[in-house]
């Protein structure tokens, strides 16, 4: 069974994972880089249809996306700019328009009229995307942006594009790359906050004081810091 202290110690790692997942999430997003277009794509040939642009930065990654009701204009994005078809190869399963592609397949029908009609995603993390942020104004609507995910920080939003999108912090978690961030961090806190204690550990197995190392064997305090002695001290022979 393992100890409260190695109970406690695992705790506060995992603890001190979650919070410098989130915080360098936040660090990435805020981070004044130049996102860059890799990717534009429609989900179907006929609308409505979801036109994608996809961007991507050193931990960041955006997913602008429009909901396409005009073939007209479908078709000039899909031939006049060399746009791809199909959302699967490049939109990652984490954004609103694969989710909704999908549900859609799966139903048969047409997006709900209450669907977002322009919609930014944001989502960093470091070594995985771990936190989302989506903005947007649903379908009919000509107001300000509708935040659904993320803090709005006024001062850094200038106007809509990678502007904006470096003044809203992501508050959703990508549960695999939350997870697995804040596991891989748990790893780095926890032999950091153990050394201390395994430290203290070994000198009591050699017979030492705990706290300054001086050979205590058989006394109950030492001598020279005044702690005291560990029951589990052990008593130092001589070769």
């Amino acid at each position: 069974m393992p100890s409260n202290q190695m109970v406690t110690r695992l705790l506060v790692a995992v603890f001190g994972g979650a919070s410098i997942t989130i915080v360098v999430a936040w660090v990435c997003v805020l981070l004044p880089i130049k996102l860059t277009c890799s990717a534009t794509l429609v989900s179907a040939r006929n609308p409505p249809a979801w036109c994608a642009w996809i961007w991507h930065g050193p931990a960041v990654r955006s997913v602008g996306s429009m909901l396409v009701t005009d073939v007209a204009f479908l078709d000039a994005q899909a031939r006049g700019h060399g746009v791809q078809i199909g959302l699967r190869p490049g939109v990652p399963t984490w954004s609103r328009p694969a989710r909704i592609d999908a549900a859609r397949a799966a139903r048969g029908d047409v997006p709900p009229p209450d669907a977002w009609e322009f919609l930014t995603e944001v989502v960093s993390g470091w070594p995985w995307p771990a936190l989302r942020a989506a903005y947007g104004a649903p379908h009919g609507s000509k107001s300000l942006p509708t935040f659904e995910r993320g803090i709005f920080i006024p001062v850094l939003c200038t106007h809509f594009g990678q502007e904006l999108e470096r003044g809203v912090l992501p508050t959703a978690p990508i549960w695999p790359g939350f997870l697995g961030n804040t596991a891989v961090y748990a790893l780095v806190i926890f032999p950091i906050i153990s050394a201390r204690h395994w430290r203290r550990q070994h000198r009591v197995r050699r017979g030492l004081c705990a706290k300054c190392a001086y050979p205590v064997s058989g006394m109950e305090k030492c001598p020279e810091c005044g702690t005291s002695v560990s029951k589990g001290t052990v008593v130092a022979t001589r070769a």
